[in-house]
């Protein structure tokens, strides 16, 4: 293992740092597709990335007998006719998208993430089915390009903005799910991974717009993202459903659907874990119904927990809140709105140029070493490569962590020291 590989601690599987070769090659796959598409069509590819992207039969276990058995004595000889193409053919629907629109959206999706992870989280949705990935993957360029609530300008704009402009959002989400607190980020799971607490109790259909609903949901989407980290693979969070006092009035199909949506279709495997506790009786009917909507992967991820016992098979007792039998003294009941307010956002403009220079130039180079790493067939310089792409992938991410304070209104979990980028 490189000192780099080290540095990101303990990795789970399928992801940068912990792939089999078979899922390398579908990693390669991907970029290919994404390299193509930036312009960089010109590559001389080894004969395992020739390959028809619209072909829907490959994936690892179809890549495992070619591609890296060339030069590392993986797997065995395929048949002459199986996803034999004389030349690398694109995914179809990367076609009409410019490329702008794919560069551009991208690197602005990944925050903190490291590129090869972030596409790894769609390729894992999709179990390594590299059409099936593509698709997914711009399906969900296309949709934070397009999306009205505009993922990237409501984690930027923020709280603040939604408190200083409740008008132009609407009301029914600054007061009635931001200040209310109806979901929170509240502490870490005993796997290092954040709390995103909800409070159906405090929902009500008529208090806001369906839009405000899904701009509230994307918000908090987007705020918990902030609290993932690289380092051992803490990559998702844990939801607790806190259905006390729930009654049916509380219940509101629409966001349940959307947030499905979202994690099903745009955040894959963001979501490691999901708690419904204290589900009354009446929440069977409404469960029956959801259930059915729910991908097998998602459902998986999903348990019913009744007392303080069963979340402290998930939570240690001092992270759990006082209300539920914990310890954990986080204020569910008041909103820091006057401190979000009064924050700001630094100003240093040549700082703040220089980082957006210094992310131009490592983009750039994450680009052409990527192009080396897809054609490279030298064993001897495999790992390198893969160090070199790990080192600005480190750096990407670092960057995004510097230039954070210029470009983000700081919300409640920075000005309580809640959220510090690490």
């Amino acid at each position: 293992m490189s000192e780099l590989n080290q540095f990101l601690g303990d990795i789970r599987s399928g992801r940068l740092g912990n792939l089999s070769p078979q899922q390398e090659i579908i990693l390669k796959q991907v970029w290919v597709n994404i390299l193509y598409k930036l312009g960089h069509s010109n590559l001389t590819l080894p004969d395992y990335l020739k390959v028809d992207s619209n072909d829907s039969s490959i994936n690892d276990k179809e890549s495992s007998s070619s591609g890296l058995s060339k030069w590392t004595g993986f797997g065995k000889k395929k048949s002459s006719s199986e996803n034999k193409t004389s030349e690398f053919k694109i995914h179809d629907s990367l076609k009409p998208l410019p490329k702008e629109v794919l560069q551009n959206v991208f690197f602005s999706f990944l925050r903190a993430d490291y590129p090869d992870n972030l596409l790894l989280r769609f390729i894992r949705a999709r179990k390594w089915n590299l059409s099936n990935s593509i698709t997914m993957i711009l399906d969900t360029i296309k949709w934070r390009n397009e999306q009205k609530t505009e993922p990237d300008n409501l984690i930027l704009q923020g709280e603040k903005f939604m408190l200083k402009n409740p008008s132009d959002i609407d009301s029914g989400l600054v007061d009635k799910n931001l200040k209310l607190l109806k979901s929170v980020i509240c502490g870490r799971d005993l796997l290092g991974r954040p709390i995103v607490l909800v409070r159906p109790k405090l929902h009500h259909a008529k208090d806001q717009t369906e839009e405000a609903m899904e701009r509230y949901a994307i918000l908090i989407i987007e705020t918990t993202r902030l609290f993932l980290r690289e380092k051992n693979s803490i990559d998702q969070a844990l939801i607790i459903f806190d259905l006390t006092d729930f009654k049916t009035s509380n219940m509101d199909y629409a966001p349940v659907k959307f947030l499905i949506k979202c994690f099903e279709a745009h955040y894959p495997e963001c979501l490691g874990k999901l708690l419904v506790h204290k589900a009354p009786w009446i929440f069977t009917p409404i469960w029956n119904i959801i259930k059915n909507w729910l991908d097998p992967v998602v459902a998986e991820k999903i348990s019913f927990s009744k007392n303080l016992k069963d979340l402290e098979k998930y939570i240690s007792k001092d992270e759990i809140p006082q209300y539920l039998g914990g310890q954990s003294n986080f204020d569910l009941d008041k909103y820091p709105e006057q401190q979000v307010l009064e924050s700001s956002l630094l100003t240093d403009t040549k700082t703040l140029d220089s980082l957006k220079q210094e992310r131009s130039e490592l983009i750039k180079n994450f680009i052409q070493q990527t192009c080396k790493w897809v054609q490279n067939t030298d064993d001897s310089k495999r790992q390198e490569l893969i160090d070199e792409r790990l080192k600005l992938s480190i750096e990407l991410a670092e960057n995004f962590k510097k230039m954070d304070p210029y470009v983000r209104n700081k919300g409640m979990y920075d000005v309580l020291g809640d959220l510090k980028l690490e």
